[in-house]
Protein backbone atom coordinates (compact mmCIF):
# COMPACT_ATOMS: atom_id res chain seq x y z
CA UNK A 1 0.00 0.00 0.00
CA UNK A 2 2.84 2.54 0.70
CA UNK A 3 6.63 2.31 0.38
CA UNK A 4 8.67 4.47 1.85
CA UNK A 5 12.03 5.59 1.25
CA UNK A 6 13.39 6.97 5.06
CA UNK A 7 16.80 9.21 5.26
CA UNK A 8 17.54 9.95 9.05
CA UNK A 9 20.20 12.51 10.93
CA UNK A 10 20.51 12.57 14.66
CA UNK A 11 23.06 14.94 15.31
CA UNK A 12 24.71 16.93 17.98
CA UNK A 13 25.60 20.21 15.97
CA UNK A 14 28.45 22.36 16.33
CA UNK A 15 28.02 24.04 20.01
CA UNK A 16 26.47 21.78 22.20
CA UNK A 17 28.36 19.70 24.74
CA UNK A 18 25.65 16.50 23.96
CA UNK A 19 22.82 15.77 22.00
CA UNK A 20 19.04 15.66 23.89
CA UNK A 21 17.18 14.74 20.73
CA UNK A 22 16.46 11.50 19.84
CA UNK A 23 14.74 9.63 16.55
CA UNK A 24 12.28 6.88 16.21
CA UNK A 25 12.52 4.75 13.31
CA UNK A 26 10.27 2.03 13.28
CA UNK A 27 11.18 0.32 15.86
CA UNK A 28 14.64 1.76 16.15
CA UNK A 29 15.68 4.75 18.47
CA UNK A 30 18.40 7.31 16.73
CA UNK A 31 20.91 9.21 17.89
CA UNK A 32 24.25 10.70 17.01
CA UNK A 33 23.92 8.49 13.76
CA UNK A 34 22.38 8.44 10.83
CA UNK A 35 20.33 5.62 8.63
CA UNK A 36 18.79 5.51 5.41
CA UNK A 37 16.17 2.84 4.68
CA UNK A 38 13.00 1.38 3.23
CA UNK A 39 9.42 -0.01 4.31
CA UNK A 40 7.03 -1.59 2.84
CA UNK A 41 3.90 -1.56 4.10
CA UNK A 42 0.71 -3.87 3.57
CA UNK A 43 -2.92 -2.84 4.65
CA UNK A 44 -2.38 -4.62 7.58
CA UNK A 45 1.26 -3.34 8.89
CA UNK A 46 2.01 0.38 10.97
CA UNK A 47 5.11 2.58 11.09
CA UNK A 48 5.95 5.11 12.65
CA UNK A 49 8.57 7.76 12.49
CA UNK A 50 8.85 10.08 15.22
CA UNK A 51 11.68 13.12 16.63
CA UNK A 52 11.63 14.17 20.08
CA UNK A 53 13.94 17.36 21.06
CA UNK A 54 15.13 17.09 24.81
CA UNK A 55 14.44 19.58 27.49
CA UNK A 56 16.60 20.10 30.88
CA UNK A 57 19.90 20.85 29.92
CA UNK A 58 22.95 18.03 30.34
CA UNK A 59 21.48 14.25 31.04
CA UNK A 60 17.98 15.18 31.49
CA UNK A 61 16.60 16.33 28.10
CA UNK A 62 18.38 13.26 26.61
CA UNK A 63 16.54 10.98 29.27
CA UNK A 64 13.41 12.60 28.62
CA UNK A 65 13.57 12.09 24.60
CA UNK A 66 14.73 8.21 24.77
CA UNK A 67 11.71 7.64 27.58
CA UNK A 68 9.23 9.33 25.32
CA UNK A 69 10.85 7.57 22.30
CA UNK A 70 10.99 3.79 23.37
CA UNK A 71 7.47 4.03 25.31
CA UNK A 72 6.29 5.05 21.95
CA UNK A 73 7.60 2.40 19.96
CA UNK A 74 6.35 -0.01 22.59
CA UNK A 75 3.40 0.90 22.82
CA UNK A 76 2.63 1.67 19.13
CA UNK A 77 3.51 -1.95 18.73
CA UNK A 78 0.89 -3.22 20.98
CA UNK A 79 -2.22 -1.16 19.63
CA UNK A 80 -4.73 -3.70 18.80
CA UNK A 81 -5.71 -4.31 15.00
CA UNK A 82 -8.32 -2.86 13.66
CA UNK A 83 -9.02 0.13 15.64
CA UNK A 84 -11.06 3.06 14.29
CA UNK A 85 -9.68 6.75 13.90
CA UNK A 86 -11.38 7.73 16.93
CA UNK A 87 -10.12 4.69 18.92
CA UNK A 88 -6.43 5.37 17.61
CA UNK A 89 -7.12 8.74 18.83
CA UNK A 90 -7.57 8.21 21.87
CA UNK A 91 -5.42 5.33 22.92
CA UNK A 92 -2.46 7.67 21.96
CA UNK A 93 -3.83 10.42 23.83
CA UNK A 94 -4.21 8.14 27.00
CA UNK A 95 -0.49 6.66 26.19
CA UNK A 96 0.59 10.46 26.09
CA UNK A 97 -1.15 11.59 29.80
CA UNK A 98 0.90 8.75 30.82
CA UNK A 99 4.19 9.03 29.65
CA UNK A 100 3.69 12.82 30.86
CA UNK A 101 3.38 11.75 34.44
CA UNK A 102 6.48 9.34 34.13
CA UNK A 103 8.70 12.08 32.73
CA UNK A 104 7.74 14.01 35.39
CA UNK A 105 7.60 11.43 37.59
CA UNK A 106 11.72 10.31 36.97
CA UNK A 107 12.00 13.98 37.79
CA UNK A 108 11.07 13.52 41.51
CA UNK A 109 13.22 12.25 44.40
CA UNK A 110 11.21 12.37 47.67
CA UNK A 111 8.77 14.13 46.05
CA UNK A 112 11.10 17.40 45.12
CA UNK A 113 12.22 18.38 41.62
CA UNK A 114 15.68 17.51 41.20
CA UNK A 115 16.37 17.11 37.75
CA UNK A 116 13.90 18.41 35.69
CA UNK A 117 13.40 17.08 32.42
CA UNK A 118 10.95 17.13 29.04
CA UNK A 119 10.60 16.97 25.61
CA UNK A 120 8.65 17.57 22.31
CA UNK A 121 7.51 14.89 19.77
CA UNK A 122 6.60 15.13 16.27
CA UNK A 123 5.21 11.81 14.74
CA UNK A 124 4.30 10.60 11.14
CA UNK A 125 2.14 7.28 11.91
CA UNK A 126 0.88 4.71 9.46
CA UNK A 127 -1.27 2.76 10.85
CA UNK A 128 -2.97 -0.24 8.31
CA UNK A 129 -4.40 1.65 5.65
CA UNK A 130 -4.41 5.66 7.03
CA UNK A 131 -1.80 7.89 7.57
CA UNK A 132 -1.64 10.39 11.08
CA UNK A 133 0.23 12.83 12.42
CA UNK A 134 0.46 14.29 15.46
CA UNK A 135 2.17 16.93 17.73
CA UNK A 136 3.36 17.96 21.00
CA UNK A 137 5.93 20.89 21.42
CA UNK A 138 7.42 22.85 18.81
CA UNK A 139 9.17 20.08 16.46
CA UNK A 140 7.93 20.31 12.84
CA UNK A 141 6.36 18.32 9.93
CA UNK A 142 6.17 19.71 6.88
CA UNK A 143 5.05 18.26 3.19
CA UNK A 144 7.22 19.18 0.01
CA UNK A 145 5.19 18.93 -3.09
CA UNK A 146 5.86 20.27 -6.65
CA UNK A 147 8.59 22.12 -5.29
CA UNK A 148 6.83 23.98 -2.12
CA UNK A 149 7.77 23.07 1.05
CA UNK A 150 4.18 23.64 3.22
CA UNK A 151 4.78 23.42 7.27
CA UNK A 152 1.67 20.70 8.52
CA UNK A 153 1.88 20.99 12.14
CA UNK A 154 1.19 23.62 14.11
CA UNK A 155 4.03 25.12 16.84
CA UNK A 156 3.03 25.12 20.28
CA UNK A 157 4.90 27.75 21.20
CA UNK A 158 4.61 31.81 22.82
CA UNK A 159 4.81 33.47 19.58
CA UNK A 160 1.48 32.05 18.41
CA UNK A 161 -0.31 32.45 21.22
CA UNK A 162 0.74 36.29 21.61
CA UNK A 163 1.78 36.74 18.13
CA UNK A 164 5.34 38.36 19.19
CA UNK A 165 7.91 36.75 16.95
CA UNK A 166 10.53 37.11 19.57
CA UNK A 167 8.56 34.58 21.69
CA UNK A 168 9.29 31.98 19.05
CA UNK A 169 11.64 29.76 21.61
CA UNK A 170 9.34 29.76 24.06
CA UNK A 171 6.83 26.31 24.06
CA UNK A 172 4.17 26.51 25.77
CA UNK A 173 3.27 22.18 25.70
CA UNK A 174 5.56 19.61 25.94
CA UNK A 175 5.84 16.34 27.35
CA UNK A 176 7.03 16.31 30.87
CA UNK A 177 8.78 19.20 32.14
CA UNK A 178 6.98 19.92 35.22
CA UNK A 179 3.41 20.83 33.63
CA UNK A 180 0.56 19.45 35.22
CA UNK A 181 -1.09 18.72 31.69
CA UNK A 182 -0.05 18.24 28.01
CA UNK A 183 -2.06 18.03 25.05
CA UNK A 184 -1.17 16.91 21.57
CA UNK A 185 -2.67 17.53 18.05
CA UNK A 186 -3.57 14.30 16.34
CA UNK A 187 -4.76 14.50 12.52
CA UNK A 188 -6.20 12.06 10.15
CA UNK A 189 -4.01 13.11 6.71
CA UNK A 190 -4.86 9.55 4.53
CA UNK A 191 -7.11 11.59 2.07
CA UNK A 192 -3.94 14.22 1.81
CA UNK A 193 -1.49 11.92 0.90
CA UNK A 194 -0.34 11.44 -2.57
CA UNK A 195 1.78 9.63 -4.73
CA UNK A 196 5.54 11.30 -4.17
CA UNK A 197 5.10 13.43 -1.35
CA UNK A 198 8.00 14.10 0.83
CA UNK A 199 7.56 14.40 4.53
CA UNK A 200 9.88 16.19 6.83
CA UNK A 201 9.88 16.01 10.10
CA UNK A 202 12.75 17.90 12.33
CA UNK A 203 13.63 19.73 15.84
CA UNK A 204 14.32 23.09 15.65
CA UNK A 205 17.80 23.01 15.41
CA UNK A 206 17.53 23.04 11.83
CA UNK A 207 14.55 25.23 11.59
CA UNK A 208 16.43 27.76 12.78
CA UNK A 209 19.31 27.38 10.99
CA UNK A 210 17.84 27.39 7.57
CA UNK A 211 15.52 29.25 6.29
CA UNK A 212 12.44 27.18 4.15
CA UNK A 213 13.91 28.51 0.91
CA UNK A 214 17.28 26.84 1.67
CA UNK A 215 15.64 23.54 2.63
CA UNK A 216 13.59 23.40 -0.53
CA UNK A 217 16.51 23.72 -2.63
CA UNK A 218 18.20 21.08 -0.83
CA UNK A 219 14.72 18.76 -1.28
CA UNK A 220 14.65 19.88 -4.54
CA UNK A 221 17.65 18.35 -5.33
CA UNK A 222 16.82 14.86 -3.81
CA UNK A 223 18.57 15.83 -1.34
CA UNK A 224 18.12 14.09 2.38
CA UNK A 225 18.85 14.16 6.03
CA UNK A 226 22.04 14.06 5.86
CA UNK A 227 22.65 17.26 3.44
CA UNK A 228 20.18 19.22 5.31
CA UNK A 229 21.74 18.52 8.62
CA UNK A 230 25.22 19.26 7.16
CA UNK A 231 23.17 22.72 5.85
CA UNK A 232 22.57 23.29 9.60
CA UNK A 233 26.07 23.17 10.78
CA UNK A 234 27.54 25.07 8.09
CA UNK A 235 25.06 27.88 9.14
CA UNK A 236 26.04 27.50 12.63
CA UNK A 237 24.72 24.36 14.12
CA UNK A 238 23.82 26.39 17.65
CA UNK A 239 21.35 23.32 18.91
CA UNK A 240 21.25 19.51 18.64
CA UNK A 241 19.98 19.06 14.61
CA UNK A 242 16.99 15.92 13.81
CA UNK A 243 16.14 15.17 10.94
CA UNK A 244 13.83 12.56 8.92
CA UNK A 245 12.98 12.76 5.37
CA UNK A 246 10.42 9.99 4.11
CA UNK A 247 9.47 10.25 0.53
CA UNK A 248 6.20 7.95 0.16
CA UNK A 249 4.76 6.21 -2.62
CA UNK A 250 1.07 4.50 -2.94
CA UNK A 251 0.70 1.45 -4.93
Amino acid sequence: MFVLSISANCNIGKQRQNNEDMLLIGNQQLRDDSLQTKANLTEQDRYILAVADGLGGHESGEVASEMVTKSLSEHFLSIPKGLSNQSLQFDLCQWLQCIHEEVNTDSLDNNVVVSPKGTTLVSLVFYEINVFWLNCGDSRLYRFRGGVLTQISKDHSLSNVTGDLNESNVIVNCIGAGSNQCYMDFTDMTDRVISGDTYLLCSDGLTDMCSDEEIERVLLENGNANRLVDMARANGGVDNISVIVVSVEKE
